[in-house]
C-alpha cells in the first residue's frame, strides 16, 4: 500500500477543491494572477533566495523590504510597521516582550492565543486574567476597570478583537482604561487584519448599522454591559487607540500562510526594541517568498483594495440573503460580529458539525472549523461567486436531506459490523469517487469512557492542554485539572478535535 505524503495530499486537495473557506485569504493563485502576478507564481522555486546583494535584510532594513514596512504604515495609518515571517504568534510574543520588563504584571483578557502564554513564560510575567462574559465572547468592561483598581503597576493589558469567530469588542473603552492607568494596550488583531481596509473605504464590519463606535474609561458599565450597538465603522485597534497592533494578514488577505505585521500605533512605543525583540525569537533565514507575498498584497489593496472589499462585502450580503430559504440552516448574526466570520448553526438538523464538516468535504467545500453544532466559513478577499455557489448547494442539500444522512448515520451507529462503509451513491449530490474510510462517520469508534480521563481529576498536569483550533490553552502547565475541564476535553474529542497533551490513548502528563 502507497503510503501518504504531503505532495500527494496537497495536490489531490488542490484538484478536489471547489470552495476554500478557511485560511487564507487568497483563495489560491487566481489573485495574483488577476492582478499581474503570474511571472512570480511561475517562478517560485527560483525566487526562493537568501541575503544575496541587492536582497536588503529583515533585520536591517534598507531598501525593498523598508518599502514593504513602508507600504503597510501607509496603508494602516501608523507609525511604524514591522513584518513578521512567523505569523502573528511571533510578533505577540515580541509585542509583550517590548511593553513589559521581566516580572512585571500584565492584564490579559477573554480566550488568549497559546502564544500569549509563550511570552508570559519567557518573561515570568504576572498575568491577572480577567475571562469573557459567561456564555459568550463580550468584555465585561467593569471587570477590567475593578481590575486596575485593585492591581498596581500594570505594564500592559493585552485583547483578542475580533475573537477567531469574529465577535469584536469596543478596543477604544479598553485602551481608555488602559491608558487612564498608564499601561499599554497591544490588541491581537490576527483575526481582523481586513478591519481598517474595509473601514477606510467606509464599509462596515459587522451585521448592524453604521454608527460611530467609542468608549469611555469613566463610563459606569454594569455586570450585563457589552456595548451591545458595536455597529462601527471604525473598530479597528488602529482606529480605536491601541499602541501595538498585530495583523496575521494571511487569515483574510492574498497572502501566504505565517507572513504577518506588527503595526507601531504609538509613539510610547520603542520601535528599535521591538525590531530587536523581532530578531530575538524569530528566524534568521526569513522567506522572502513570504516576504513578497506581503508585498503583492499591499500592492493590489493599494491599487484595487475598494473594488475588492466592495466585492466581498456584497458577495457575502448577497448569499447570506440566499440563506434565509433555509428550513433548518440557519446563520448567526450578531452587532458585534465580523459579517466575513459566517457562523452556520446545524443544531435543527439533527446533525453534529463534524458529521457536517465530513460531508461538505466531500462535495469539494472545505471550512474552517467545526465545533459542536456549528461551522465557521472563514470568507477573504480571494473568495469568488462560484465559491459561494458551491457552498450554497451544499448547504441546500444538507437542509433538503438532512433526514436522510441523519439516517445513514444512525446505521452506522447501531451496525456491529465494523467493516460497514458507506455507499457513496446513496448520498444525493456526492461524488462517488471520495472514500473516507470505514468507520469515518461513527460515533462508537470511539470509546470516550474507556479514556478513563476522569481519573485525571485534581491531578496537576505537567504539560498545557490545548484544543485545536482555536489554540486557546484550557489547561495550563502546573494547574490542577477540574471536572469541567475534562468535561470539555471528552466534548473536543468525541467532536473530532485534535486536543494537545491529550494522547490517542488518553494520557495526560501529571507531576
Amino acid at each position: 500500500m502507497k503510503e501518504n505524503n504531503i505532495v500527494d495530499f496537497l495536490l489531490d486537495y488542490s484538484k478536489r477543491k471547489k470552495a476554500v473557506f478557511h485560511m487564507p485569504g487568497h483563495k489560491g493563485s487566481h489573485l495574483y494572477r488577476e492582478f499581474g502576478y503570474g511571472e512570480f507564481l511561475d517562478n517560485f522555486m527560483e525566487c526562493d533566495i537568501t541575503e544575496i546583494t541587492g536582497a536588503d535584510n529583515l533585520y536591517y532594513p534598507q531598501d525593498i523590504i523598508k518599502n514593504i514596512q513602508d507600504e503597510y504604515a501607509d496603508l494602516y495609518g501608523v507609525e511604524a510597521t514591522l513584518l513578521s515571517v512567523n505569523g502573528a504568534s511571533n510578533a505577540i510574543i515580541a509585542s509583550i516582550m517590548t511593553a513589559c520588563d521581566y516580572g512585571d504584571k500584565i492584564i490579559v483578557i477573554g480566550d488568549a492565543h497559546k502564544s500569549v502564554e509563550s511570552a508570559i513564560r519567557l518573561y515570568r510575567l504576572d498575568a491577572v486574567r480577567i475571562p469573557y462574559m459567561t456564555g459568550s465572547e463580550n468584555i465585561c468592561y467593569e471587570d477590567i476597570a475593578l481590575t486596575f483598581s485593585e492591581t498596581e503597576g500594570v505594564k500592559a493589558v493585552l485583547m483578542t478583537n475580533p475573537t477567531y469567530k469574529g465577535t469584536i469588542n469596543d478596543v477604544s473603552a479598553v485602551a481608555n482604561l488602559a491608558h487612564k492607568n498608564n499601561a499599554i494596550l497591544i490588541v491581537d488583531q490576527a483575526h481582523g487584519a481586513h478591519l481598517k481596509l474595509f473601514s477606510d473605504c467606509g464599509i462596515s464590519v459587522t451585521f448592524g448599522n453604521n454608527s460611530e463606535c467609542s468608549g469611555n474609561a469613566d463610563m459606569d458599565y454594569s455586570k450585563d454591559s457589552v456595548n451591545a450597538d458595536m455597529t462601527c465603522v471604525k473598530p479597528s485597534a488602529e482606529d480605536c487607540g491601541a499602541d501595538i497592533v498585530i495583523n496575521s494578514l494571511h487569515k483574510t488577505l492574498a497572502v501566504m500562510t505565517q507572513a504577518a505585521i506588527v503595526n507601531v500605533v504609538s509613539i510610547k512605543i520603542d520601535k528599535n526594541l521591538l525590531l530587536e525583540n523581532m530578531q530575538l525569537i524569530q528566524t534568521s533565514s526569513p522567506s522572502y517568498i513570504l516576504m513578497t507575498s506581503l508585498y503583492i498584497n499591499s500592492q493590489i489593496i493599494k491599487s484595487h483594495g475598494k473594488e475588492l472589499f466592495i466585492r466581498w462585502k456584497e458577495s457575502v450580503d448577497a448569499f447570506l440573503a440566499r440563506c434565509e430559504s433555509f428550513k433548518k440552516i440557519s446563520i448567526i448574526k450578531s452587532n458585534n460580529i465580523d459579517f466575513t466570520k459566517i457562523n452556520i448553526d446545524f443544531s435543527q438538523t439533527g446533525l453534529l458539525a463534524w458529521q457536517i464538516e465530513k460531508l461538505l468535504v466531500m462535495q469539494g467545500v472545505y471550512m474552517e472549523m467545526y465545533n459542536g453544532n456549528i461551522v465557521l466559513a472563514m470568507t477573504g478577499i480571494g473568495n469568488r461567486e462560484e465559491e459561494y455557489e458551491a457552498l450554497y448547494k451544499a448547504l441546500e442539500d444538507i437542509d433538503n436531506n438532512s433526514n436522510k444522512y441523519i439516517s445513514m448515520f444512525g446505521k452506522q451507529r447501531n451496525n456491529d459490523d465494523k467493516s460497514f462503509e458507506f455507499k457513496l451513491n446513496d448520498m444525493p449530490n456526492i461524488s462517488n469517487d471520495f472514500n473516507l474510510g470505514k468507520g469515518d462517520f461513527s460515533i462508537n469508534d470511539i470509546d470516550i469512557e474507556a479514556l478513563n480521563l476522569k481519573r485525571y481529576i485534581g491531578k496537576i498536569a505537567d504539560c498545557d492542554i490545548i484544543p485545536y483550533p482555536p489554540c486557546v490553552i484550557l489547561v495550563r502547565k502546573g494547574e490542577c485539572i477540574t471536572a469541567e475541564h475534562i468535561e470539555k476535553i471528552e466534548e473536543y474529542i468525541l467532536g473530532r478535535h485534535l486536543v494537545y497533551g491529550v494522547s490517542e490513548t488518553g494520557e495526560i502528563a501529571i507531576k
